[in-house]
């Protein structure tokens, strides 16, 4: 999906390909002080990061 947000990402796309991981925050507040995360969300983020760098130098499939 688009986030429409201004991260690093876009800037560095020009040399490089990019994507981010996106993880769900408590009650949908991010960028802010207050902003959450369970584990479990922390870790599922943390397993789609590990697939997509093995996966990318052809480590599994």
């Amino acid at each position: 999906i688009v986030s429409g947000a201004g991260h690093d990402a876009c800037w560095i796309n020009d040399l490089y390909p990019t994507a981010m991981v996106m993880c769900p925050c408590v009650d949908g507040l991010s960028h802010h002080e207050a902003e959450e995360i369970s584990p479990e969300w922390a870790a599922a983020g943390a397993d789609v990061l590990m697939h997509a760098v093995l996966e990318t130098a052809e480590i599994v499939s």
